[in-house]
């Protein structure tokens, strides 16, 4: 069994005089209608131009929606409704670039990425990142280089990181105490020598890694100085 209701349902409206509306027309298909847009989600076809989202009186509009996916033409602006404020979630789904997100007729603005989502609040006249303090934070993936981090989740402990190619960080194996640290070239980790001994001195090696070695000179020295003075 269907009900049909045509009986006016008065609403009012704060500070206002008393409106009529009929149940399947007004009521259904207008309040009903935006309230479900507000609390959802709609896509957005932009231009790559400077687009703006309303939020009409009385009717359905993108900007009432809660979470906008951007589609279309990306490296455009979209402009979000004044004195209207309230929370918006975006998606830059478009084909490229990033957009621009802002208040009509403000000047602060929110340059969303590619590919990135985002949530804003809007006071109605600037629009502002909803968030930007975590008490604490846990990341399902290592927080990569681009974005500031590591890209690591783990490392040698007594090692030292190193670029082993552009925006990629790697940890070398533990350094040995004491060694002397050396460069490993282009893509590789430093390296360290093994610790020296007492009187040794670090020399170099053609081709290969520097090591400390017995000091042969001073050796020679000494001989030379006792043959000039004995007569040798």
């Amino acid at each position: 069994m269907s009900l049909t209701y045509t009986t006016n349902l008065a609403l009012v409206k704060p500070g206002q005089g008393t409106e009529s509306g009929t149940w399947g027309t007004t009521v259904n298909a207008s309040l009903t209608d935006m309230v479900d847009q507000a609390l959802g989600y709609q896509a957005f076809s932009a231009t790559g131009g400077t687009d703006a989202l309303t939020i009409p009186d009385g009717t359905t509009g993108v900007a009432r929606s809660l979470y906008i996916k951007l589609t279309g033409t990306g490296g455009g602006t979209v402009t979000v409704p004044v004195t209207k404020a309230k929370v918006y979630f975006f998606w830059n789904a478009t084909a490229s670039g990033s957009v621009t997100i802002k208040v009509a007729s403000a000047t602060n603005t929110i340059v969303l990425p590619n590919a990135a989502r985002i949530s804003l609040f809007s006071d109605g006249s600037e629009i502002y990142v909803a968030q930007n303090y975590f008490t604490t934070l846990t990341l399902g993936a290592a927080l990569p280089v681009a974005s500031g981090g590591t890209g690591l989740t783990a490392g040698t402990s007594g090692g030292i990181l190193a670029y082993t190619a552009t925006g990629t960080l790697a940890s070398s194996a533990a350094l040995t105490q004491y060694g002397v640290v050396y460069g490993g070239g282009a893509g590789v980790v430093p390296a360290a020598t093994a610790n020296g001994t007492t009187g040794q001195i670090f020399t170099a090696t053609t081709g290969g890694a520097p090591s400390w070695a017995t000091n042969t000179a001073a050796s020679t020295g000494k001989a030379i100085a006792m043959a000039m003075i004995f007569g040798f």
